[in-house]
């Protein structure tokens, strides 16, 4: 969906600006990486908006949190889903082995749960990959979405059930944005289109070239987009980048003294 693109709109401009003053004040301080930083940001926040708006895609209150930690995170049940696959009771996961007893779907090979006993990263379950995306070549890739849409079809209701619920996890946990150890790339075209989601990212991006109020993107309550002003989305992008001095800068506060108390 990263061919769509929300910065091409009429709107983003005057949304993007505004965002660096309520974080920034003068954008004059801010340098071309950090620029790059919170478009990105921004860019997930309105994604994330319009894929919560998408019925096949919401996610409820403490959902996503669910997903990370606890006993039934993804990462957990994609680990006990690869024991199930080698212990392959009454031969029901016959057509996702080889020969040899390994497992012969590439995709599942190669994603590793890594968890929170594992980790150091204070009880929360992740899924890392056999090796950076950012170096996959477009073959190896295209193989991979092809793995992974095997799953998402698979006749296996369980298989099936748990690569949505994967999909899902890949969507939140980097708001279709590609890093090392994402793979919401890999997510094939025929779910983005099936969830509804493709088609409202791309009437997001038509609203957004004619001036139209964003129902699943702004609060009704707080932004204005004719005025160039979405506090909704500054205050989203502040709280969940509270620990990062980059986007929220850090305010000192004075000593106390008789003069400032």
């Amino acid at each position: 969906m990263h061919n769509d693109f929300l910065q091409a709109t009429e709107m983003y401009g005057g949304l993007f600006n505004n965002i660096i003053n309520s974080l920034f004040g003068e954008r004059s301080d801010m340098n071309k990486l950090l620029a790059m930083k919170l478009d990105s940001i921004i860019d997930s926040v309105i994604r994330s908006r319009i894929a919560s708006s998408t019925s096949a895609m919401h996610l409820e209150q403490g959902e996503l949190k669910e997903m990370v930690i606890g006993n039934r995170t993804v990462p957990k049940r994609l680990h006990q889903l690869k024991y199930a696959i080698y212990r392959n009771k009454d031969g029901r996961y016959d057509n996702l082995l080889n020969g040899d007893g390994s497992i012969s779907n590439a995709f599942l090979n190669y994603l590793i749960p890594t968890l929170a006993t594992d980790s150091e990263d204070g009880g929360i379950d992740a899924i890392t990959l056999l090796n950076s995306s950012m170096s996959n070549s477009s073959n190896f890739e295209n193989r991979l979405i092809a793995y992974f849409s095997d799953l998402m079809s698979s006749e296996n209701e369980a298989v099936r059930r748990f690569a949505n619920r994967l999909a899902l996890y890949a969507y939140y946990t980097s708001y279709d944005n590609k890093g090392p150890d994402t793979f919401a790339h890999l997510i094939s075209s025929q779910f983005r289109l099936d969830s509804g989601y493709a088609d409202n990212v791309r009437q997001a991006i038509g609203d957004m070239n004619t001036g139209q109020w964003l129902n699943n993107v702004f609060n009704d309550l707080l932004d204005e987009p004719t005025l160039n002003s979405f506090p909704s989305i500054a205050l989203i992008i502040a709280r969940n980048n509270a620990h990062d001095p980059e986007i929220v800068k850090n305010v000192v506060k004075p000593k106390s003294s008789k003069y400032n108390s």
